[in-house]
Order: structure tokens, then sequence, then C-alpha cells
């Protein structure tokens, strides 16, 4: 309240000077006497320069001979009405007009003078008034946050427990890779609402896919992880588990079971590699035994109805053995087929990996999938945990050193160029020299 009665005052001192201000310069007149003299004096310069064109005339008349008899009354007449004008008329006029505007400024000042005592008078009431309303107002705003001070607080707290959750749900969502963000993205542009994950492990990936409203097979062949996996979606209408293995054709096959022999759980969730082709493994991690598994190829689960002929999009995680996933999938018509992919150098594919990019894209091409994306990762050399650059390229078939990902294969390039456009969006583009 005392900011707002000091800014009044301060507006009120304002308006006092700027009348004291406004007196001052009418007060002083001796710019217009100056003004008039200057007039006045100057009305002799302007007699005398027509008096010389007059003369001029006379010169011009007296050349003409004859003719300067009949005009010489006549120019004494003009003279002498031009001398008359300027010293008297014209004189008279500015004089005049001097004293009407002179009269006219003592005249504004008299009213100021007069009413300079009643705005002032006005001004202190104004503030009384408004200093009363704000105490007023200031003793009901006081009343009022007493009154609610519980319902305030309460409404605060409300508000920071959605703020907890919210940032909480951020930071859930957070954890998506932008190759399942892609798979997300890319539903409402299939034909198709069914997708078939392989290599379901805990249903990260299953859970995103339903969130984005497709119907999920989900197959995880190892008991253990595939429990955890039905405990996690089960309840969900569109889900459904199954727990084979998928390959190129039917039958029994063994698994792998991966162990962390790190002895500092580095790799924690480690049935993430678990796989049905043993390959090169990273230090502290270990193949440590194997289970016997049914395997089942996607042709054969088609034919006996166990998943629908028409599926919109294939996700394959099969630590290495994509290429056997793709190659019992005859259904070309599938407009979407995600596979994981390994540089040569990489840990996991210095030997018997099957998914190095040149061999998976050599594939997708006999089954007439011209186009792809490769959203690829590298480690990042200057952190010391496991933090890696994600970027993408298409449509050609290297891989940097040491990196993997994931490979986006599009049988028609209209929904190629719909995922190219949210990679060039969301993800930095890798450029080969």
């Amino acid at each position: 309240m005392f900011g707002k009665l000091n800014r009044i005052k301060v507006i009120k001192d304002l308006v006092v000077e700027k009348l004291d201000e406004v007196l001052s310069k009418l007060t002083s007149l001796d710019f217009i006497e100056r003004g008039v003299n200057h007039l006045v004096e100057n009305q002799y310069v302007i007699f005398t320069s027509l008096i010389h064109v007059t003369n001029l005339l006379k010169d011009i008349l007296n050349r003409m001979g004859g003719e300067f008899q009949k005009n010489e009354q006549v120019i004494k007449q003009t003279e002498v009405s031009l001398k008359n004008f300027f010293t008297v008329s014209l004189g008279e006029t500015i004089s005049q007009q001097a004293q009407e505007r002179e009269q006219g400024f003592i005249n504004v000042i008299k009213k100021l003078e007069e009413n300079q005592n009643t705005i002032l008078r006005k001004l202190d009431k104004t503030d009384d008034t408004i200093i009363k309303k704000l105490e007023e107002n200031d003793e009901v705003i006081i009343k009022k946050l007493e009154e609610n001070d519980d319902a305030i607080l309460k409404k605060l707290e409300e508000n920071d427990a959605i703020t907890i959750d919210l940032i909480s749900e951020h930071k859930e969502s957070s954890k998506s890779e932008p190759d399942v963000l892609l798979m997300g993205f890319l539903y409402s542009f299939l034909p198709y609402r069914v997708a078939i994950d392989v290599g379901a492990n805990i249903g990260n990936v299953s859970e995103m896919l339903l969130r984005s409203g497709y119907e999920v097979y989900a197959f995880e062949p190892y008991v253990p992880t595939f429990a955890k996996l039905t405990s996690r979606l089960n309840n969900h209408q569109d889900f459904y588990p199954m727990d084979v293995a998928i390959g190129a054709d039917d039958g029994e096959i063994d698994l792998y079971i991966a162990t962390d022999t790190s002895g500092q759980n580095f790799y924690q969730e480690t049935s993430l590699y678990n796989t049905l082709s043993p390959h090169s493994m990273p230090p502290g991690l270990e193949f440590t035994d194997k289970v016997s598994v049914t395997v089942r190829s996607l042709k054969s689960l088609q034919e006996d109805g166990k998943i629908p002929q028409e599926i919109g999009l294939l996700k394959v995680d099969a630590e290495g053995y994509d290429l056997e996933v793709i190659r019992g999938a005859t259904n070309t018509s599938i407009p979407v087929i995600v596979t994981e992919f390994w540089d040569k150098n990489h840990a996991f594919a210095k030997f018997d990996a099957f998914n190095s990019l040149k061999v998976l894209v050599q594939e997708m091409h006999l089954r007439k999938y011209y186009w792809y994306i490769v959203v690829a990762r590298k480690e990042n050399k200057n952190s010391s945990d496991f933090v890696y650059d994600v970027f993408y390229y298409c449509n050609f078939p290297e891989t940097l050193n040491n990196s993997w990902g994931n490979v986006f294969f599009f049988n028609e390039y209209e929904l190629f160029r719909k995922a190219l456009d949210w990679c060039s969006t969301m993800l930095p583009m890798c450029y080969f020299k």
C-alpha cells in the first residue's frame, strides 16, 4: 500500500511542477515583442524594394516614348498607395495583431493563476480518497486471505503433487529409445495395427507399442523372463504373449543364457543378451548355460492362425539371430520391418554374428524392401559411464566403427518418407566422407 501512496504523491508533484513551468514560459512575452518589432522594422525594407520596382517601371515607360505621359499619373497613384499601405495599414495591422496576441496570453496566464489553487485542492482531495480506498481494500484482502488460508495451502500441496507426478512420468517416458518412439510414430500411417515383437524380453518395447495403439504379439522363449513379461502386460486387452522362439523353421533349438561375471553387476538385466546363436561377448559377460526351447517361423504361426495375416510392423531383436527370423517370414506385405545390426568391430560381432548391415540390406532387397533408415549408436568416449551418441542415416550399407543400432526397412517410399521426416526432426544425421 505504501508503494502506491508514494507513486500518487510523485504524480502530484510532477503535475504541480509542470504547471509552474507553463506559467513561467507564458509570463515571458519578450519573444512576442521581439517578433513584432522585427516585422515593423522590416516593413521599410519591403517598402524601399517596392519603390525600386516602381522606378524600374518608370524607366521602362520612358523608353516607350509617348506612352509615359499617359501612365505617369497612374504610377504616382500606385506609389502613394503602396506607401500608405506599408506605413499605415500594414503597420497598424501588425501592431493590432501583436496586441491581440499579447492580451490572449495574459488572459491564459490569469486563468491558470486563478485555477492553480483549485487544481491543487482537487489533487489533495484525490490523495485522501485513494488512500482511504487502498486502506479499505487492504483490510478486505487480508481478511479474504485469512479465511481461505487453509484452502490455498491445500491447493498448493495438490499442485506440488501433480507436478511431481508429471516429472516422474516424464522421466519414465524419456527412457524410451528413439527407435521405439519412431515405431510409435509410424502407427498413424500403417494400414494394419498388428505389431510383432520378436525378442520381447521384459516388455519395454511392447509396452510402448501398446501405448501407441498397436495390437502386440510378443515372443520371449526364456521362461523366467517370459514370466516378468506377462506379469507386466497381461492385463492389456491388446497384448498376446507367446513363450516360443522365432526362426527360419519350426523345431527345437538351444537358447544360450548370458551371465554377468564382472562381479559389479555391470550388465544388470542379462536376459537381454540371451541368444539362439552364440557369438563373441565383451569382458565380464559370458554364456554360462543353455536351455532347449521351441522355435517357430512366422509363416507357420500365420498358417496355424496364431498370428494375423495382416501385420503392420515387425520388430526383431534376436541378438544376432535376426536374419533367420526374417527368412522365416515369407510375407513381404509387412510395411515396416525393424532389425538389429552390429558393426563388425563391435564386441558382439567379432565372430558368429549374422546381422551385419550389408547382409541384412541384401536380404531385404531380395524381398523388395528398397528403402531403409539406420538409427545407430556409438559409444561416447568422453563419458566414463555407458553413454552413447544416437544418430541416423539412410540407404547406405556401411557402418561406423564399433557402432550398433536398428534398421527400419520399408517396402513403400511414402512410408519411408514419413519416417525420414521424423528422424530429420528428432535426430542428428550422420554424413560419411
